[in-house]
């Protein structure tokens, strides 16, 4: 886990609200790049009723989800800063999965030792446990000393802690989230979840532009369930967020890849989109649901300089096809010999079927290399 020095600033912006940032330690990383900014983007943490099961450990009555970032964790943990998005609440026990879920604490306190450092709350399962679902899980997350955005507790907790302002390396970045809905459960007042909203938007842009980010970034819960291709409505909205002051946008819902685009605006300036990076650890078993893709993206401290982005593909192994007891995320790159029983080949399956995908949209670099172990 990065350590994370977190500060309150009182700036007074239009609203005479707070802000909040983070200074993020540059121990533990290894950037090829020194004047600039890496950041980590993962796709959708699930957790089903079996992935529950297989994390439960009957001798000490508690659940342990160490295995399942074992492999990937390196790569997490080299970014400046991890985002993932946290699509499960903690409204304690009883534990469940699909349709309504709530994963138990340990399930978050692994994500944050695989080196996490925002966790992104406004997607479509967010209210799935009601009010008390979505306070616990902002309680919680935040008590691990980790940022949370998307949902709050009220329009002051909103204020105050959004949007996410974070500066590393001299940079300072602010994070955007914003959901399509909430499957049909209406927010109870006085909590606020982040709807896509353009006005509203609009308003966060100006005010992250008030408080000097160098570069915003809005991560969207948006989509169809399981196309690989992104609809009018995300190609639309993306190019309003761009269009609005927006920098990149990093989108997910669909559970299944969908393609990169790069939007140019008129000062000639390049814009990375991706639509969807799939499940990021899941139980879901439908194609192209069984993985997913990282981002990773490369903010110059320079910004006269181009920023740069890649992806990495991974697949989830299932203890029904490795023996395992739990899951394991197995990304490009890993030690074969480290990954559970056959995870190697149905990886290399995931992998092709992947780069087709991409292929559909702007051409991205994607990141092979080896990842070193200590």
């Amino acid at each position: 886990m990065k350590n994370i020095f977190v500060i309150l600033l009182s700036i007074v912006v239009c609203s005479c609200s707070f802000a909040q940032t983070s200074q993020v330690s540059e121990a533990g990383t290894c950037s090829e790049e020194p004047d600039g900014l890496r950041l980590l983007f993962a796709g959708d943490m699930m957790q089903h009723d079996p992935q529950i099961r297989a994390a439960f450990d009957a001798e000490s009555d508690k659940y342990d989800y160490s295995e399942c970032f074992k492999l990937v964790a390196p790569l997490v943990k080299a970014a400046d800063i991890a985002v993932c998005n946290f699509e499960v609440t903690l409204a304690g026990k009883p534990y469940k999965g699909y349709p309504a879920f709530s994963a138990p604490d340990e399930y978050a306190e692994a994500i944050r030792e695989a080196g996490f450092d925002v966790f992104l709350t406004a997607n479509n399962h967010c209210l799935d446990k009601g009010k008390r679902g979505l306070e616990r899980t902002i309680d919680q997350v935040r008590k691990m000393g980790l940022w949370q955005g998307g949902t709050y507790k009220d329009s002051v907790d909103r204020a105050a802690h959004y949007p996410i302002l974070l500066e590393s390396n001299g940079i300072k970045l602010a994070l955007l989230n914003y959901t399509y809905g909430t499957n049909g459960i209406k927010v109870t007042e006085p909590n606020v979840v982040n709807y896509i909203d353009t006005l509203v938007i609009k308003e966060d842009i100006a005010k992250a532009q008030s408080l000097k980010a160098d570069y915003i970034i809005a991560c969207v819960h948006w989509g169809i369930e399981y196309k690989h291709e992104p609809n009018a409505a995300q190609k639309s909205l993306a190019r309003f967020l761009v269009n609005n002051g927006v920098n990149h946008v990093i989108g997910g819902h669909p559970h299944v890849v969908e393609p990169a685009e790069v939007l140019v605006t008129a000062d000639g300036e390049k814009h990375f989109v991706i639509y969807s990076q799939g499940n990021f650890l899941s139980n879901q078993y439908m194609p192209g649901t069984t993985g997913g893709i990282i981002i990773n993206l490369f903010l110059p401290k320079d910004k006269k300089a181009e920023a740069k982005w890649s992806y990495r593909i991974y697949r989830v192994s299932r203890p029904v096809d490795s023996g395992y007891k739990n899951y394991v995320v197995c990304p490009v790159g890993a030690d074969a010999d480290l990954m559970p029983k056959g995870a190697k080949e149905k990886l290399d399956e995931f992998v092709k079927e992947t780069h087709q995908v991409m292929s559909l949209g702007a051409e991205v670099r994607e990141d092979t290399t080896a990842i070193f172990y200590k």
